[in-house]
């Protein structure tokens, strides 16, 4: 699957649509099968993955929440590299 198709696969949603995501929500099962396909059209087009689920607390900071972890994450979305 190349990663055209897999975008067509999971549009930008109305949640998504705001940001610089390219997909919308593709689930993590979905992901981690295609990963290796897409991961070098990826790095051409400058393109980046965020996962999203469950926030993990960090270690130095407690009292606030940072980026879900990928074994923790039920979704990714396919997001422009700034």
């Amino acid at each position: 699957m190349t990663l055209d198709e897999l975008v067509a696969l999971y549009p930008r949603t109305r949640k998504t649509a705001g940001a610089a995501a390219v997909s919308g929500y593709i689930p993590i099962d979905v992901w981690l099968y295609f990963e290796g396909c897409v991961r070098a059209e990826m790095r051409k087009r400058m393109l980046r993955v965020y996962f999203r689920g469950p926030r993990v607390a960090s270690r130095n900071r407690r009292t606030q929440a940072s980026g879900t972890l990928k074994q923790d994450a039920t979704h990714a979305v396919i997001y422009v590299r700034s």
